[in-house]
């Protein structure tokens, strides 16, 4: 059962800007289907969703990414702040498929400290270039 997943990201954290754009739309591409969220002409910055959880706790992750430089990476909060003693990881996306996306997978374990798990979908782009992410999902791996 999805910890989250889907269009459910609430956090936006671009660090620079040009003009740049972000949406989650019927974008004519999408990984099964036709929506998917997609940055455009974005120097450096990430889509971010978070959830409360605590040490020990493993979760499996899926994300689909297409276009310029898609990345995919876990940070940690604790007390609601970023502790960035904790270190972070980040996942692969695999080759390619036929329409281009290019899909990862991977599982993580909550370190001591942490109470919350960000899940972070990140572009570095040049003016013009677009990426797109899909199908972004975490799955709890503890028995209920």
């Amino acid at each position: 059962m999805p910890a989250t997943s889907g269009p459910r990201f609430s956090t936006v954290c671009w660090t620079r800007f040009r003009p740049a754009r972000a949406w989650w739309t019927a974008t004519q591409k999408g990984c099964g289907d036709r929506f998917s969220l997609c940055a455009e002409g974005v120097e450096e910055g990430c889509f971010g969703t978070s959830i409360a959880t605590s040490p020990g706790r493993e979760y499996a992750l899926e994300v689909c990414g297409r276009g310029t430089a898609p990345s995919v990476g876990v940070g940690w909060k604790r007390g609601g702040t970023w502790d960035w003693s904790i270190p972070g990881a980040t996942f692969r996306l695999g080759e390619p498929d036929g329409d281009g996306w290019r899909r990862t997978f991977g599982v993580v374990r909550v370190p001591d400290g942490a109470d919350e798990l960000v899940l972070m979908l990140g572009v570095r782009q040049a003016t013009g270039e677009r990426t797109w992410f899909d199908n972004a999902a975490l799955y709890s791996l503890d028995a209920p």
